[in-house]
Formats: C-alpha cells, structure tokens, sequence
C-alpha cells in the first residue's frame, strides 16, 4: 500500500487571533509582496495583530513598529510561522 502525500498546510495572518504575534515566513502573492517590502514588513518581521473587523473585514497589524491596516485577502497572503 502506497503512502499518501499530504502536502503541508500554510498559515496566514488572516487566521491570527487578536493580540497574537507571528513572524512573517514569506508571502503568497508577489505584487503584495512587493509592496510589503517596500513599507518595511520583510520575511522574519514580527507581526502583531493589533485589531480585526468584523465579518471578514481587514485588520489592524503592528509589525516592527510599523501599523498597517490590511485587507483580509492583503492578510491571507502573508504566510506565517
């Protein structure tokens, strides 16, 4: 019988509970990516998540000193460790 491959589950930003931090991995999209950089938030910032909207809204993020608020999608490609 043949193993089964699972391949690994990302995280997002878009699933970090209010108050929690998490270090920036890489990110899914690279035309947000670079963006992103160029503001300053870079793969190994620290990111805390300062406050979300309601219903899927966007978020609030400190990271490196550094506040954003992005939306959710913006958020959801920003992979996490």
């Amino acid at each position: 019988m043949a193993a089964a491959t699972s391949s690994p589950i990302l995280k997002t930003l878009s699933g970090v509970p209010r108050g929690n931090t998490a270090v920036v991995s890489h990110f899914g999209d690279q035309t947000l990516a670079g963006r992103l950089i160029s503001m300053g938030v870079l793969p190994g910032s620290l990111v805390m998540v300062m406050r979300s909207a309601p219903f899927g809204g966007g978020m609030y993020v400190k990271a490196d000193n550094l506040l954003l608020a992005l939306r959710s999608e913006e958020a959801g490609t920003i992979i996490i460790r």
